[in-house]
């Protein structure tokens, strides 16, 4: 039966991928289809993942050129006769899929928060409307592609070597020449990652202010993010910290949520969270009235006193 290739250049969305893909083919009619693991360039590597099957890709291929990818990852599915593709659904991964189903002439679903059987094929969850309400989509066409949303699978355990096969694709012609390549800064957070989330919103009117959030996640062991307007319009934080569905999707033990209004497109990415507390001077605050516990004030003032209580 047809199988399922994953993909994505990051070892850690590549494992929760696997895991996915293993719900997936044990769901499918009959026997299990098989599942394939493709690495690219200098991208997530055989070893990285554990007692996967895993295919080479033998054509030099940076994972910088998107359009490259695409054809390799289409090329790779062509060839595997697989059915499914799944890819991380990362910024990267989003793009890369529409290019992929492009492609193959595939129905594409982005955003997948889960997958269940369905009677005209497997069926994708996903939430719409802002988080409001969870879609369930089937793509009719032959070959479906699926950007998964990352931290709603766990990591495939690392069991045993890797089955690595190499396998041959046609050189991707492409417009892009990479010239060279730079490390990240050090100091980037990855904020979906984090047990305990700090966000900060509007709230705060001064960007001294909200930076002081710093040191409350720091001593709670845990991280900054932030609503979208703190970075793409006022620059105080990096897009990297962005939550929600411009952003993010954060499932921490516990979200403390300062001058957050709470809008739709933000609770999308942090009400997976255990425990969820929110501070701001309107009571009415959609994330007051959605948070397990609120403090109506003025977070300028509270935040002080939060770092005096912990100590």
């Amino acid at each position: 039966m047809p199988g399922i290739l994953v993909y994505s250049a990051n070892a850690g969305l590549a494992r929760e991928l696997l895991t996915a893909a293993a719900g997936v083919a044990a769901a499918g009619p009959g026997q299990s289809a098989p599942v394939y693991a493709l690495t690219l360039g200098e991208g997530c590597q055989p070893d990285e993942l554990g007692g996967a099957r895993v295919r080479a890709a033998t054509a030099p291929v940076s994972i910088g050129d998107v359009a490259a990818v695409a054809g390799a990852v289409a090329a790779a599915a062509r060839k595997l006769d697989c059915g499914i593709v799944l890819l991380g659904g990362d910024r990267r991964g989003k793009e890369l899929a529409g290019r992929v189903g492009e492609k193959l002439g595939a129905g594409v679903v982005s955003g997948v928060t889960g997958f269940e059987p369905g009677e005209d094929g497997t069926v994708a969850r996903r939430d719409a409307l802002g988080g409001a309400v969870v879609e369930r989509c089937v793509v009719a066409t032959p070959t479906a592609v699926f950007a998964v949303a990352p931290r709603c699978f766990a990591e495939a355990p690392a069991a045993g070597e890797p089955q690595v096969e190499p396998i041959d694709l046609p050189a991707s012609s492409s417009n892009v020449r990479v010239v060279g390549r730079e490390a990240k800064p050090a100091g980037g957070v990855d904020v979906a990652a984090a047990n305990v989330l700090v966000a900060v919103g509007c709230g705060f009117a001064e960007r001294e202010a909200a930076l002081g959030a710093e040191a409350l996640a720091t001593r709670l062991g845990g991280a900054v993010g932030c609503s979208k307007p703190l970075a793409t319009d006022r620059g105080w934080l990096g897009e990297d910290r962005v939550i929600g569905i411009s952003g993010k999707s954060c499932a921490p033990q516990l979200a403390l949520l300062l001058g957050v209004s709470g809008q739709v497109q933000f609770w999308a990415g942090v009400r997976d969270a255990k425990t969820i507390i929110a501070v701001n001077t309107d009571e009415g605050a959609p994330a007051m009235a959605m948070a397990d516990y609120s403090l109506v004030g003025d977070v300028r003032e509270v935040l002080p006193g939060l770092l005096a209580a912990i100590g």
